[in-house]
């Protein structure tokens, strides 16, 4: 059978699920396939990218692709040209167009609100607005065209906006997305609360970022969150955090309101009154972030009634005391611990494995060990010998070296097939280990031999993936060499190298989301 015969609906759906470089390629084949890819399904996660730099004076032609997708990187200042170019590429696309990223990377000057509100009169039919400012200062008072000049887009549901946009007095967010649904802000100023208080009754998803120190008591006093099914609320400067941050009689009037909060990320100082709060209020929660705990045994005693809650995350906590009671959490089937101190890994690990009998993935990351008498080998050792049955993914990262002789623990976990490793290094080698069940793994290490590499091939015999990320690699002829022993050792496992840059945001990636 030919595989043109087969229903179009069916060969997008086949596209879709191709990676972008391989439907490029496809493309090529034939005029079908060329439609196909270029549809509107196929494009759907794809960007064209437009960097002012490059432009050249004459515009691009149009394709006949209909993107859906525009990132703009303003890394030099608009000239006339440029903008001839961009508002011609706006312009063909405006039919198609549904998300609009806009990168302003000129560290010299502010966000340009002329060339903002520019940009945006050639997208009518925008549906998601994103607007990335590298500058770290801003005017707050910076002129700004009158509200007559602030298109009104009434398909805008999803808008992600920095400071230099949400504190700017002149800015009238309701005006420009009075459908809003899901809004991300960045904030300083307490101006920026009025837009947000008045959009706060539709919005189903609310992110805010501040800085300022007490700058979210307005926040509880006045946002509506009867409509809100996801909230996450953080601090970018956790100095100037304190146990004020949250405190009881706000957190009792605010989620009182937020029975249907589905998703809830608390990312400030939030002491356990205001925790048992969250639990009696929003009893449907299915995710939980949780930040700086004094006492984790008594958080996670304290969530237990949370009957739907299947993601949890606890950062900068120590598990030091003896839970006061036997406490479930049948549903919770991923678990991210992050800078987390254990008294009694081994103890801890236990209650884990009676509290969550349906856990598939755990995340352990910036580990330690109470006592210091003792390595953070313990706390992986007591981990791997838990008995977590059900466990098939498993992520680990710590800013030492792996105890590479732990690696035939790995086997007590015995439906475990997904492993991620984020280390400084690995320690020598145990020369006999052999772990068969692992199919995937992600490595990433500061520092690793052809020898150490080729040894790990050995110990993980079968596996179908390895993404290996590499720290600074002396050349290209580095990684290629990494290449070629996976492929002469492993023929049939699919082989992903590259140099990793940044290590913060490498973390950010695997404990980020949940």
């Amino acid at each position: 059978m030919n595989i043109n015969n087969l229903p179009v609906e069916v060969l997008e759906l086949i596209f879709h699920h191709l990676p972008v470089r391989d439907r490029k390629v496809g493309a090529e084949v034939c005029h079908l396939w060329a439609q196909i890819v270029s549809g509107w399904s196929c494009m759907a996660d794809v960007d064209l990218v437009i960097k002012v730099s490059l432009l050249s004076i004459e515009s691009p032609a149009i394709s006949h692709r209909r993107y859906r997708n525009l990132f703009l990187r303003v890394d030099r200042e608009l000239n006339n040209n440029s903008r001839i170019t961009i508002s011609n590429v706006l312009f063909g696309y405006k039919e198609s167009l549904e998300r609009l990223r806009i990168s302003w990377e000129l560290e010299d000057r502010p966000i340009d609100l002329f060339v903002f509100l520019w940009l945006l009169s050639f997208t009518p039919g925008l549906r998601v607005l994103i607007v990335e400012d590298c500058n770290e200062t801003w005017d707050e008072t910076s002129e700004m065209p009158s509200s007559s000049s602030i298109p009104c887009l009434v398909n805008l549901e999803t808008v992600e906006l920095p400071c230099s946009l949400m504190d700017n007095i002149n800015f009238n967010l309701c005006l420009l997305a009075p459908k809003i649904r899901i809004l991300i802000a960045t904030i300083n100023g307490r101006h920026a609360w009025t837009a947000i208080q008045e959009l706060s009754g539709q919005l189903s998803s609310l992110t805010v970022r501040t800085e300022t120190e007490n700058n979210l008591q307005p926040f509880w006093w006045n946002v509506d969150g009867r409509k809100l099914n996801q909230l996450t609320l953080s601090k970018l400067c956790y100095d100037l955090m304190d146990i004020v941050d949250v405190n009881p009689s706000d957190a009792s009037q605010f989620f009182s309101c937020c029975s249907s909060l589905t998703a809830l990320r608390l990312e400030l100082h939030v002491p356990l009154s205001v925790i048992r709060i969250v639990v009696q209020s929003c009893p449907l929660l299915t995710k939980l972030l949780v930040y700086d705990l004094d006492d984790g045994m008594a958080f996670l005693v304290a969530v237990q009634p949370l009957q739907q809650l299947t993601h949890l995350t606890v950062m900068e906590t120590s598990f030091e005391s003896k839970p006061s009671t036997n406490f479930l959490l049948p549903k919770v089937v991923s678990l991210t611990l992050h800078s987390v101190e254990f008294r009694d890994p081994s103890l801890f690990f236990q209650h884990l494995n009676n509290a969550t009998p349906n856990l598939r993935s755990l995340k352990l990351s910036r580990y330690a060990h109470l006592d210091d008498s003792q390595p953070d080998a313990s706390v992986l050792r007591a981990l791997l010998s838990s008995n977590l049955h059900k466990l098939r993914k498993l992520t680990l990262a710590n800013n030492n070296s792996f105890p590479s002789h732990l690696f035939s623990h790995i086997n007590l976990l015995s439906n475990l097939v997904d492993l991620r490793l984020d280390f400084f290094g690995l320690n020598p080698w145990v020369r006999f280990a052999c772990v068969p069940t692992i199919q995937r793994m992600v490595l990433s290490v500061g520092k690793l031999s052809q020898v150490q590499l080729r040894a790990l091939l050995r110990v993980f015999s079968a596996l179908i993936r390895l993404d290996l990320i590499v720290a600074n690699p002396s050349s290209e002829e580095t990684i290629l060499d990494y290449i070629h022993e996976i492929v002469r050792n492993c023929p049939n496992t699919e082989i992903n190298v590259w140099e990793r840059k940044n290590k913060a945001s490498f973390l950010d990636e695997w404990f980020g989301n949940y």
